[in-house]
């Protein structure tokens, strides 16, 4: 009854052509022996990413994606032939209520915990078993209450808690452009938490007219974050409960444009990278994870954070790397052209530690 989610990452394609056969986000469930199987895995398989989950045990985080993982990961070789063991340690449990500031049981009060959910019986009661012996953070929804987080430290042999609703207010909104229409289809979160944690909660999209409404807000202010793809993020704005619609504007992303071409002929690039990243104090800091690639000497790159003084490099086999003056947010809508120059070869060899060469090294 354990649920077993797979991310099964293939080596990457020779050719552009050629799709990528990844798997993402499969689940499969364990048998009365706790077996499991996945017949979809991609025959040139190179990463994974596996998560467990159950009722009554510990979720234990990816394993070979975040260090906590309960036990080391398991080989591709120990996975292909069916001998890999992954271990579930016994979750912590415990008992509560969930009421009003009155005292009066909150019945379908819904508790976010450990990426699973909870719901309070007639009486207001819950209970959940996976927790692990840590500090845990969950977020208690209920219609006409206010979202409540809470922290709870988590041992052995818990007492029963309880945990009291606020009456929930209410936020209204409405998102522009900069040429005052409506931005519809955004997204809407708000930042919450205690101080010991704090996530930002995705809990609607504006309408046809660029409103949202949230009628289950904690009162005092809240910062929210807002977006849409083709405008710059809206991070940490901080709106608070009124009878009055509080308006929001949306910019539009800084756009940088232009032409890469070889410096000694003037001719375009055929293939190149466009790498953004942002100035710093004492030397760039490179988002190689949001690089894109681009074809037959030209590019388009928008930077959708604000407030920030962006860098673009532009990288292409066989020539040296070029990097943009630092470009301010303000600017807008820019061109920049790249004429680079060809490069050096460098090889080289790498060891083991046995003094012996290593293949596939990245």
């Amino acid at each position: 009854g354990a649920t077993v989610k797979l991310q099964l990452i293939a080596a990457a394609s020779k050719s552009r052509n050629e799709a990528q056969t990844d798997v993402r986000d499969y689940c499969v469930t364990t048998d009365a022996n706790g077996k499991w199987r996945c017949d979809i895995a991609p025959p040139d398989l190179k990463e994974f990413y596996i998560q467990l989950s159950h009722s009554e045990y510990a979720a234990d985080t990816f394993y070979n994606f975040h260090s906590s993982s309960q036990t080391p990961p398991p080989s591709l070789e120990s996975l292909r032939n069916e001998a890999a063991v992954l271990k579930m340690r016994k979750g912590l449990s415990v008992d509560g209520k969930v009421c009003n500031q009155q005292g009066t049981p909150v019945a379908g009060a819904v508790l976010n915990v450990n990426r699973g959910k909870v719901t309070t019986d007639a009486n207001g009661r819950f209970h959940f078993a996976q927790a692990k012996p840590d500090k845990m953070f969950l977020q208690i929804e209920a219609d006409g209450y206010a979202l409540s987080p809470q922290v709870l430290n988590m041992v052995s042999n818990m007492t029963a808690v309880e945990f009291r609703l606020e009456r929930g207010q209410t936020i209204r909104g409405r998102l522009v452009d900069e040429a005052n229409k409506p931005v519809a289809g955004a997204f809407v979160s708000a930042d919450i938490g205690t101080a010991d944690f704090r996530t930002s909660w995705v809990f609607t999209e504006t309408d046809s007219k660029g409103r949202f409404v949230w009628k289950n807000a904690p009162p005092g202010k809240t910062p929210f974050g807002f977006g849409k793809i083709g405008y710059q993020y809206v991070r940490r704005r901080p709106l608070e409960p009124s009878d009055q619609e509080q308006v929001i504007v949306m910019r539009k992303p800084l756009l940088v444009r232009g032409r890469v071409t070889v410096a000694e002929t003037g001719q375009p690039i055929s293939l190149f990278k466009v790498v953004p990243g942002l100035s710093g104090k004492s030397s760039p800091h490179w988002d190689r994870n949001s690089t894109f690639t681009f074809h037959q000497g030209r590019y388009e790159f928008a930077f959708s954070e604000p407030d920030r003084i962006n860098l673009i490099q532009i990288e292409a086999d066989g020539y040296q790397h070029a990097i943009s003056r630092p470009i301010q947010d303000s600017e807008k809508e820019i061109a920049l052209d790249f004429a680079l120059k060809k490069g050096k070869e460098i090889t080289g060899i790498v060891y083991s530690p046995d003094n012996k060469p290593l293949p596939d090294v990245e």
